[in-house]
């Protein structure tokens, strides 16, 4: 089943969140997105007092039809290029955005389930789609937060100079978990890591973003080679808090209690914009954070890759994988024929896309 965790912070109630959650979404092709971008503006001006509960579920939703407009046009060029059948039919899209008040408003994007359905293809193909439409949705579940928003590659950014990525392999068990307790891994990630089915890249030491340390990693299921991006909140996305809106708080008020007199500030951004550029410049750091990854297994992009220039990717900064937090493990034929398999699923793609 699917499941969406929202954790409360200290001396933060119920009814301090609220959540979006998107069920079903149809895709939004061709010209379909821009036209229910302008309906929605049209919409958008003429209220003339939006209540709170209004404003955030705009805000919700324009979120939401942003990520699925753009992974639409993406993940249909993808599978043209690919010579792929896709079509959701029996796995729906699940989104949800989630705001938390306090003295910020705090929100977050959470893709519960947003991989596409293959229905005719060869096996290369399949396992290129669907790493690449992963990577895709991690660069833009990010992008299409209001604010500087911090996803996996925002966090990895932030890690300290001489940070290095490790392979975890599917129900990972160290001695006794003692790698990753001197690593700094809080216990319930480490839990997580423990009980987890997929194969999981992550940084060797925090991040500090805030003030505060911070995990973030892509999962990649072994047989399919689906990838999500994960943070340490365990949602499926990215986060941003927006700290210019003025949240007044009281005890004393219902139904949407601190959200209160934040209608304004939230109205004014829950109608969403979709431009051209957008699209071709998420793609290209789509594009850069799998070369990134890839090369840390060793491969070598050369001139497959050349034609994305700008500055590297956060994964191309920090040098090879391990396969343990202390280093001390040599890595397993599990771990080599993934990342064969990765390697060969990147490289695929470009060979196809150019």
């Amino acid at each position: 089943g699917i499941i969406h965790k929202v954790t409360l912070d200290e001396n933060m109630g119920i009814e301090d969140i609220f959540v979006t959650l998107s069920i079903n979404a149809p895709d939004l092709p061709g010209d379909t997105g821009v036209i229910l971008q302008q309906k929605a503006n049209e919409v958008h001006e003429m209220a003339e007092e939006p209540s709170e509960l209004s404003a955030l579920k705009w805000y919700g939703r324009s979120i939401i039809n942003k990520f699925v407009s753009l992974q639409t046009i993406h993940d249909r060029e993808l599978a043209d290029t690919l010579d792929l059948l896709t079509g959701r039919t029996e796995e729906p899209r699940v989104i949800a955005v989630s705001h938390k008040a306090g003295e910020t408003l705090k929100t977050s994007i959470s893709l519960l389930e947003i991989h596409d359905q293959i229905h005719k293809g060869d096996d290369e193909g399949i396992r290129s789609f669907n790493m690449m439409s992963g990577f895709y949705a991690a660069q833009l579940e990010g992008d299409v937060l209001v604010g500087e928003a911090n996803g996996i590659e925002e966090i990895w950014e932030a890690a300290p100079e001489g940070t290095g990525l490790v392979v975890v392999e599917s129900y990972y068990n160290s001695d006794n978990t003692k790698d990753m307790e001197a690593a700094g891994l809080p216990e319930e990630l480490i839990y997580y890591i423990e009980h987890s089915s997929n194969i999981i890249i992550i940084q060797d030491r925090p991040s500090v973003i805030s003030g505060e340390e911070r995990w973030a990693w892509y999962e990649v299921d072994p047989e399919t080679y689906k990838i999500i991006s994960v943070i340490d909140t365990f949602e499926n996305g990215a986060f941003v808090e927006s700290t210019i809106i003025d949240i007044v708080v009281s005890a004393g008020q219902h139904v949407v209690g601190a959200f209160k007199g934040i209608e304004t500030s939230v109205w004014a951004v829950a109608v969403y914009s979709l431009e051209t550029d957008d699209y071709k410049e998420i793609l290209k750091k789509a594009k850069k954070l799998a070369l990134g990854v890839a090369e840390n297994f060793g491969f070598n992009a050369g001139p497959i890759g050349a034609g994305i220039g700008g500055t590297p990717s956060a994964s191309q900064s920090f040098g090879g994988m391990k396969a343990s937090f202390d280093g001390k493990a040599s890595i397993g034929q599990n771990v080599l024929g993934f990342t064969d398999g990765f390697k060969a699923g990147v490289e695929y793609y470009f060979s196809k896309a150019e």
